[in-house]
């Protein structure tokens, strides 16, 4: 397991962030679902806390003792990276469900099968714990299909929701439904066959509006992400103090997934990211000095060039003689004599 990914199971297994990539999703930024309402499903492989976080961030692989907890750990839940079951009330009653995350730095071309298969297995897993309950009270129910199955008329479901949060550095290319998967492009065959839409976030997508309906370090997260490529809009987001103090968690995993060069200092309850990000500064400004001395040297030579021409068509040489001697076009020497200014 690369470090990207176990930073990205500690940072989504935050029920604050989790509740925030959630809110977003389904209620459009509204603060309806509570990080306290939220149940890890899969602790085993992400419950880590402040006391071995710089384990986390110092060890690319699982230790051996990891490795022998996690095989303790329910097949399906292993294959996720965060699922929590939601409990909350709404009108009067006990709403359920089963929500999961999924991050990926990189586009996985099957990601809608693969969204469609933890979900599928999580019902599953419903199915069989229903029917074990019926099985420990003895109960055979009442019709031949309730005796065979083990799964009642009363009997519900909790329904499952996956979001996938891309980290990517490139624009998600992928399939974004199951369907967009298939090469079969009969329209009967595709209007009678399963689909699933794939829950994608994408920053690279989002507009700062949207982005800052996100309440936690999500936000920071995005808006870091959206700007990475353009270290211009960067620079400009640390400038005008958009960018808060964030989680080491965050700080380092924005650095892990957007390869930058921020500095980090150990030991910090909180991450100042327009401090951090003075590295990144430095090398800009770095840039920019290049850039200028060789824009500087251009230019010199060009008002090199000028002046010379401007010399020899006053001892009447034509414009062609003069292109062909300093190697400019005769266009740009018509502008010379036209402007008639020597630099």
């Amino acid at each position: 397991m690369g470090k990207a990914d176990l930073l990205m199971k500690t940072f989504f297994s935050n029920p604050y962030v989790f509740a925030d990539v959630f809110n977003f999703w389904l209620h459009d930024g509204a603060q309806l679902i509570k990080p306290e309402n939220l149940k890890e499903m899969s602790g085993n492989l992400i419950s880590l806390t402040e006391r071995n976080i710089e384990k986390l961030l110092d060890q690319i692989t699982t230790s051996d003792d990891d490795k022998k907890e996690l095989m303790n750990v329910d097949v399906t839940e292993r294959m996720r990276d965060v699922l929590m079951h939601l409990i909350c009330m709404e009108d009067g009653e006990t709403i359920y469900a089963l929500l999961g995350i999924e991050g990926q730095t990189h586009v996985d071309y099957a990601m809608a099968a693969r969204a469609l298969i933890y979900d599928a297995r999580q019902y599953e897993k419903q199915l069989n714990e229903i029917r074990a309950q019926h099985k420990a009270k003895g109960e055979k129910g009442n019709t031949p299909g309730e005796f065979l199955w083990k799964f009642f008329k009363t009997d519900h479901l909790v329904p499952v929701i996956t979001v996938v949060v891309y980290l990517g550095s490139n624009d998600w290319d992928g399939p974004r439904s199951l369907r967009s998967l298939f090469k079969v492009e009969n329209p009967t065959f595709l209007k009678h066959s399963v689909d699933y839409k794939l829950n994608l976030i994408e920053p690279l997508r989002m507009n700062e509006i949207e982005i800052s309906k996100f309440q936690t370090d999500m936000r920071e997260l995005l808006l870091y992400m959206n700007a990475a490529q353009n270290k211009q809009k960067l620079l400009q987001l640390a400038k005008d103090g958009r960018l808060r103090d964030v989680d080491p968690i965050t700080a380092h995993l924005i650095n892990e997934v957007s390869k930058s060069k921020m500095r980090i200092k150990k030991g910090k309850v909180k991450v100042d990211m327009c401090e951090a990000i003075k590295g990144i500064r430095e090398d800009a400004l770095k840039e920019g000095i290049e850039q200028g001395i060789e824009q500087g040297i251009e230019r010199g030579i060009e008002r090199g060039h000028k002046k010379v021409a401007l010399n020899m068509a006053s001892a009447g040489m034509s414009i062609l003689i003069i292109s062909q001697m300093t190697e400019e076009s005769q266009e740009t020497i018509q502008e010379w004599l036209s402007s008639g200014t020597k630099k």
